[in-house]
């Protein structure tokens, strides 16, 4: 659990600490210096788990007990390096430093004369030659993966206590770690996620309680007013100086008249996108659209402040700031998740794939936070997944980005699940065959592989090779359609609706359909014949939910 944990968040460091089980300060030490491609390639790591664990413990001479055994006899700090020179081969403190450099460097010729030296001050303390030599052999090689113990140490206390820190203090520890990634959109999604997974709800921003950075509630966190777009620092130390001079805002026209001109109308408009003025005013529509007109009205009266004119009776008017919308103007779910998405470059309070997350996972091996760790440095051991270990992924297309390249046209674009995000590519004849299907905010599935292609520019570490929209996929993956109805309901009228809802959708290439009927003491599964096949998808499953006595409608994978 060592997200947003100094040096211990990435996956392979996770793999590693499940192996190594660390249960003293010596162990984040040693997994500190552990996790460096050097001890994973070699399987040093492993082994030094195994000999944690109890496997067999050896070490090379009896004299080097002292010097190894808090290591389990691995050689793993360049200290340790030292501390064998000196004890085994009588080397000073300056001539053993020498040692060390010296095998850092790989210098052909000062190696050959520090063996000499060594095994010659070995022998003369009563070491066999043979023996000298493989010791010599094996400071060697881990010469090059030895690491500094002193920086070890001092990385490892700063682990411990942000461990401490999210242990014992989780709502300020994550709203300082949210707000020192502000401007990584990227990161402060994964953040959230991990906020979620902590019981930690992550509130809208309000422009009556946030501050510039998140600040930890009661049970939570206050999503920063810095983390939206187009929202400098001046306007909210503006908007919070404010705030705390003449109380809080009472409305859109309140807040203007205190604040305009020093705060922009783009701005205004940045904050009702993101939420920031819900807890002020009821439809954001209803802001956005008066928002002008109401603008307008505040910039005049501080411009007739500045000029000493005043009304005619002193008297403010009077009116509502935002008028009841008209029906039309309502603004839908959908329609707000892209406002809030506009505005802070993420979905907070909810999200387009909410609604099919249980769907999708019977199409998809992991989510795009877990998929996202497979990539480049997250892997820890510098593998990659290749071709053959192509995964299905699910989200909301965003930020696609389209360019020519030597072998022709390449399209780049992000996926975003809610737990996190991902960016893929299209190139060659994948580009051809599906650039059609990228519209941003669509829900679609995608089968990616591991690309050999990581451009300085755009580290793509994901090649898409086929993209399914969400009813493509309900063909391709959906084994039947379950259909669950109320027994008291039954009668010729409900299998005529199921029969006019089903009819328009057959098809002999299609999946089953099974109807469950359940009552107090008993239930049945009922599979229709063949004729009754359906090809799955949006419009099926919306006239099936709309029968009276259908109590559930779902695809099985």
């Amino acid at each position: 659990d060592t997200a947003a944990i100094f040096q211990l968040e990435s996956e392979g460091i996770r793999r590693l600490m499940k192996k190594l089980k660390p249960d003293q300060f010596d162990d984040i030490v040693a997994l500190v210096a552990l996790y460096r491609p050097g001890p994973l390639g070699s399987g040093m790591s492993d082994e030094y788990a195994e000999r944690k664990h109890g496997a067999r413990i050896r070490f090379p001479h009896p004299a080097l007990k002292a010097i190894l055994e808090p290591t389990y006899g691995v050689i793993l700090y360049q200290e340790q390096v030292m501390q064998i020179a000196r004890v085994l081969a009588g080397y000073t403190l300056g001539a053993a430093d020498v040692l060390r450099r010296a095998m850092g460097k790989k210098i052909a010729k000062e190696m050959a004369e520090q063996r000499s030296v060594f095994v010659e001050g070995a022998v003369a303390r009563g070491v066999e030659m043979r023996t000298a030599t493989h010791i010599f052999d094996l400071m060697e090689k881990f010469a090059d993966y030895g690491f500094n113990k002193s920086h070890s140490v001092a990385y490892a206390l700063l682990a411990y206590r942000t461990a401490w820190l999210k242990a014992n203090h989780p709502g300020a520890f994550m709203a300082a770690v949210l707000s020192a990634e502000m401007g990584d959109t990227d990161k402060i999604v994964h953040l959230i996620g991990e906020c979620r997974a902590m019981k930690l709800a992550v509130e809208a921003p309000d422009v009556n309680r946030s501050r510039y950075e998140f600040a930890e509630t009661e049970g939570g966190i206050l999503f920063g007013l810095g983390a939206i777009r187009n929202v400098g620092a001046a306007a909210i130390e503006a908007i919070v100086a404010e705030r705390e001079r003449g109380g809080a805002f009472s409305s859109l026209r309140d807040f203007c008249a205190r604040l305009v001109p020093g705060v922009g109308k783009n701005l205004l408009e940045a904050l009702i996108r993101a939420g920031a003025f819900d807890s002020v005013e009821r439809e954001r529509g209803a802001m956005l659209h008066h928002l002008a007109r109401v603008y307008a009205l505040a910039e005049q009266r501080a411009n007739d402040r500045s000029a000493g004119q005043s009304d005619m009776f002193g008297e403010p008017p009077k009116g509502d700031d935002c008028p009841p919308l008209a029906p039309g103007e309502q603004i839908g779910r959908d329609q707000l998740l892209k406002m809030e998405r506009d505005g802070l470059g993420l979905y907070l309070t909810d999200h387009p794939v909410a609604w099919y997350r249980r769907e999708l996972a019977g199409m998809t091996n992991m989510n795009l936070h877990d998929a996202r760790r497979l990539a480049g440095e997250d892997n820890g051991d510098g593998r990659g997944r290749g071709e053959r270990d192509a995964l299905w992924l699910a989200g909301v297309i965003m930020n696609i980005r389209v360019r020519y390249i030597r072998q022709g046209k390449a399209a780049f674009f992000t996926l975003d699940d809610g737990s996190g995000r991902l960016e893929l590519a299209l190139f060659d004849k994948d580009y051809a065959n599906y650039a059609d299907m990228l519209s941003h905010d669509d829900i679609v599935v995608v089968e990616v592989y591991r690309s050999a292609y990581d451009g300085a520019r755009d580290h793509v570490r994901w090649r898409t090779r086929t993209i399914l929209t969400l009813d493509q996929a309900r063909r391709r993956f959906s084994k039947s359609v379950h259909i669950g109805l109320r027994t008291e309901d039954l009668d010729h009228r409900l299998a005529a609706r199921l029969e006019e809802s089903l009819a328009p959708f057959t098809d002999t290439d299609g999946c089953p359909v099974v109807v469950a009927l359940r009552t107090a003491d008993a239930e049945t599964r009922l599979r229709f014949g063949d004729d009754w096949k359906v090809r799955p998808c949006e419009e099926m499953l919306c006239r099936l939910q709309r029968i009276a006595g259908v109590e559930r409608v779902s695809f099985h994978y």
